[in-house]
């Protein structure tokens, strides 16, 4: 069963059933009630089916067993491998050791492959790398050389990337255990109060399976601070800092206070002149994982948001 955001990532065409939970289906597991729902999927097929399911708009275990009222989504697909291989894709490299590399992931480059984008991503870019400098890149996921983490196509900044699986391992629990902290510049269309708290269940839209939205019920809880770095006439500079890790996060807290980040195609209608969205990963700061000792980089601006800025000030 995939996360249900890897899902809508690799599929964009793909079956969907939603039902609610009646007194036939009460204390059944939820594999045997999609069975019933749905004849043509059957329990040794999910075995070779990638699928998704929500309960009430959160991921269930497959033993879970459902309750009078349920709100039940299941999309699933047939498997599609996607090849994937080495691609000379230039990346800038900002740092690097024995353990991890930090890396400004460019605007418009798409992090994993996934269906409608099997090559020309940064992890393609980054195996080609990792052969060049004899680097033991057979750990981990395929597909994911190393990267722990992720950033929408559309925006740019600070990734990092571990070189081992002791690192991959160590990284990816820090980031689960919000040990990491992960600052964001974002450029939003309207003027903010100077500083603010954006907390809201985020969960998948009811009504566009592609976008995030803040919902009343279900959805997972995430909080986003953000303080004013600069005014101008019509649009706010915002430094933003996470607190959880949800799909769209800042781009669904920021748009649901009426304040969208410009350039996000899913969640503005703003359109200015820069490469990809007004949103940039600016900082990162956490603990190395080999020597404990603590590291912190910091992206200045590119040059194109620096420009932008000072057009939409004048």
């Amino acid at each position: 069963m995939l996360p249900i955001s890897e899902f809508f990532e690799k599929y964009e065409d793909f079956n969907e059933s939603k039902f609610t939970v009646d007194e036939s289906l009460v204390d059944v597991r939820i594999d045997s009630a999609i069975t019933q729902q749905e004849p043509s999927v059957s329990r040794s097929s999910l075995k070779t089916l990638d699928y998704s399911i929500l309960i009430n708009g959160l991921a269930p275990k497959l033993s879970q067993k459902l309750l009078l009222g349920d709100e039940v989504e299941f999309y699933w697909s047939q498997h599609v491998d996607i090849p994937f291989g080495p691609e000379a894709i230039p990346f800038p490299i900002i740092y690097r050791d024995e353990d991890l590399m930090i890396i400004d992931k460019p605007w418009g480059l798409v992090v994993h492959p996934a269906k409608g984008h099997e090559t020309g991503t940064l992890a393609n870019g980054i195996l080609h790398y990792l052969q060049s400098e004899n680097i033991d890149y057979n750990f981990g996921e395929e597909g994911r050389v190393g990267i722990v983490h992720r950033l929408d196509k559309d925006t740019r900044g600070l990734m990092i990337v571990a070189l081992n699986e002791k690192t991959s391992r160590a990284l990816s629990e820090a980031f689960k255990n919000r040990e990491i902290t992960k600052v964001y510049k974002a450029l939003v269309k309207g003027i903010t109060p100077e500083h603010g708290v954006l907390e809201g269940m985020i969960g998948r839209s009811t009504n566009d399976r592609k976008r995030m939205a803040v919902l009343k019920r279900g959805g997972r809880d995430a909080r986003t601070d953000y303080k004013v770095l600069r005014y101008l006439k019509e649009h706010t500079l915002l430094a933003c800092k996470l607190f959880t890790g949800r799909t769209h996060q800042i781009r669904v807290h920021l748009s649901h206070a009426t304040y969208p980040i410009v350039n996000d195609e899913l969640y503005s209608r703003q359109r200015v002149h820069l490469p990809g969205m007004g949103l940039v990963a600016c900082h990162l700061s956490f603990k190395h994982p080999t020597t404990g000792k603590e590291m912190s980089f910091t992206l200045p601006d590119p040059p194109a948001f620096t420009e932008l800025i000072e057009s939409l000030d004048k």
